[in-house]
């Protein structure tokens, strides 16, 4: 078994299960930061304007996960795809269950080789969501190809939508794998 913390969940990986548990993280430390050098009125106000969205809003510390784990679900449930690995359950977006990927090469040429590859394929709208395109903890492989394990923002299963099939049938682990 082994625990890793994502910005909004917090993963459990069961090897011997082959699955993963992902559970929606809530951020109640530095809540306080929210209510500062404003009254409670006016933040409150503000508060209520904000959606999920907004990023360190109270609304986002405590739904980001939920939502993201649900995202997940849906998108998987609705679209199959290849480029994802699969993701069989949600309890109502406060944890996942997902198939356990077999993990990248350990000699890989880390982020700038797959930030590479990626940008090319899908003509670089992986800036749309830099912050899970730009992570190999986001992606394991499939019979040497290439799948993604975290797609819960909305951002991200729009790049998937469009070059999802080219990720999974073109980006080259091989590649990874070769000295320059």
């Amino acid at each position: 078994m082994k625990i890793k913390k994502g910005d909004n969940r917090i993963v459990i990986i069961l090897t011997t299960l082959g699955i993963v548990i992902k559970f929606a993280r809530f951020r109640l430390k530095n809540i306080s930061s929210n209510f500062k050098h404003t009254s409670i009125q006016k933040t409150i106000v503000r508060e209520l304007e904000y959606t999920y969205r907004t990023y360190w809003s109270l609304r986002w510390r405590l739904t980001k996960g939920i939502i993201d784990n649900w995202n997940e679900y849906r998108f998987y449930q609705q679209h199959k795809m290849s480029c994802c690995t699969p993701t069989f359950f949600s309890f109502f977006g406060l944890f996942n269950l997902q198939k356990l990927g077999e993990p990248l090469p350990k000699d890989l040429d880390g982020i700038r080789d797959l930030w590479s590859q990626l940008s090319k394929l899908t003509n670089g709208d992986i800036i749309k969501d830099s912050h899970a395109f730009n992570n190999t903890d986001n992606f394991c492989q499939k019979k040497g190809k290439l799948q993604m394990v975290d797609y819960g923002s909305v951002a991200t299963q729009e790049v998937l939508i469009e070059y999802g099939h080219l990720i999974y049938d073109k980006f080259d682990i091989s590649l990874r794998n070769k000295k320059k």
